[in-house]
């Protein structure tokens, strides 16, 4: 990538954070919410309890950043998992702890909440770039297209997650840094450290960071094709980074089992939130059945238009990216499948577990919405001419979003 393209893609992603920053300062200016009152995201002052956190109604994610401050600040509760308790007592086993690390260190152990914003901000640019590479490196979108991901992860309505004290940003960063360094041609030992680095911190970030291995094993698999000029150390390094991911969440599993007995804590004490297992899409399926009652659709709690929209995006590029890789696999330039196939893989294996539960899609738009893989599917599908065209909806969309966000309203990404 040229130094104007690098600059170009540096600017969209700068300049969409800065416009997010200064709605945010703007609205709590003028908003009557209080700094630091529980159920908004934007605490500039002072601190929340956990009773406050839980039992704030106007939040969109349940006042996450409240949850990891907690964490960064006085560590994960220490008692006995029990599955009774967990239906009438929340915990904070359900966050993983590599964003509370990061913003501890990066405040020096302050917890700052606007650090804590200049941080994921840092980060959310850092992994625009990173991801930009990678498309680069690897071939897998032309110039317009990448350009396309970078106003897509700048501007889609739900990117105001990158400028809040969450977790996003990081699991962004490490993502692509992740991407970009594992499929570099000329490796050396820095990439090698980089790239293991970011795929622990993926899986230490977020439990779907282990579907990251997805791309490294692709590349194994490519590698083992060249029965002439197969390079084994390549091979072992893929395999490497294919299991680092697989160790950031082995870490967080272990601790859980240290301090609770039960190393599936994360996902056991989701019944506290009303959450509870079921068959694949589930969530889709009820979303549909919502329509039977005309109060649950129109009650903004369960407004979930914006999650059903995200999910039908990821279905179209899912099936579209299946098509064309297919095309390409009885094409001389086989090779192109295997380098495509672990975006709808990726896509699909997203959407079914963030879709199995008893919830109608309860926040699949942050899920997926702001994952990199998922505007590298819609980057690659969709037309850069239409991405465009759609800037300046998907821009009002942001900065009402992000508006609605600093006054606590739930009702487009609960």
């Amino acid at each position: 990538m040229t130094n104007s393209n690098d600059r170009q893609i540096l600017r969209i992603s700068i300049t969409s954070r800065i416009i997010v920053v200064l709605i945010i300062l703007l609205v709590q200016a003028t908003s009557n919410i209080s700094k630091g009152q529980p159920g908004t995201y934007i605490f500039l002052e002072g601190d929340t309890s956990t009773s406050d956190i839980i039992y704030s109604s106007k939040s969109i994610a349940k006042a996450d950043a409240g949850w990891y401050r907690g964490i960064a600040k006085r560590g994960y509760t220490k008692e006995k998992f029990s599955t009774t308790d967990s239906h009438t007592s929340q915990k904070n086993w359900a966050f993983f702890p590599g964003w509370p690390i990061f913003w501890s260190v990066f405040s020096l152990g302050t917890v700052n909440n606007l650090a804590g914003i200049v941080l994921a901000n840092f980060l959310f640019v850092i992994g625009v770039i990173a991801t930009s590479s990678f498309l680069k490196e690897k071939e897998l979108a032309t110039h317009n297209q990448i350009l396309s991901f970078a106003l897509i992860s700048s501007y889609y309505p739900f990117s105001y997650f990158f400028s809040l004290p969450l977790p996003e940003s990081l699991f962004f960063a490490s993502t692509g840094l992740f991407l970009a360094t594992a499929f570099r041609q000329e490796q050396n030992r820095h990439f090698t450290i980089v790239a293991f680095a970011s795929g622990y911190i993926s899986g230490l970030t977020r439990p779907t960071g282990i579907f990251n291995s997805v791309f490294t094993i692709s590349e194994a698999i490519r590698e083992l094709q060249h029965k002439k000029n197969q390079n084994p150390k390549r091979i072992k390094q893929l395999l490497l980074y294919a299991i680092s991911p697989l160790l950031g969440l082995g870490t967080f599993m272990v601790y859980l089992y240290t301090i609770t007995g039960n190393p599936l804590a994360f996902k056991d004490i989701q019944s506290a939130w009303g959450r509870s297992g079921g068959y694949p899409m589930k969530g889709l399926l009820s979303y549909f059945e919502s329509f039977k009652s005309l109060t649950t659709v129109t009650s903004y709690s369960n407004f979930k238009a914006a999650n059903f929209i995200v999910c039908i995006i990821s279905i179209y590029c899912i099936v579209q990216i299946v098509i064309y890789a297919a095309k390409k696999l009885r094409s001389p330039d086989h090779n192109v499948f295997l380098d495509l196939i672990p975006i709808p893989i990726y896509l699909t294996a997203l959407l079914i577990v963030s879709t199995s539960d008893n919830q109608n899609l309860l926040s699949y738009a942050r899920i997926a919405g702001t994952n990199p893989i998922f505007y590298i599917g819609a980057a690659i599908t969709f037309k850069p001419k239409l991405i465009r065209q759609l800037l300046p909806l998907m821009a009002l969309i942001l900065g009402a979003f992000t508006s609605l966000a600093v006054v606590g309203f739930n009702a487009f990404a609960a």
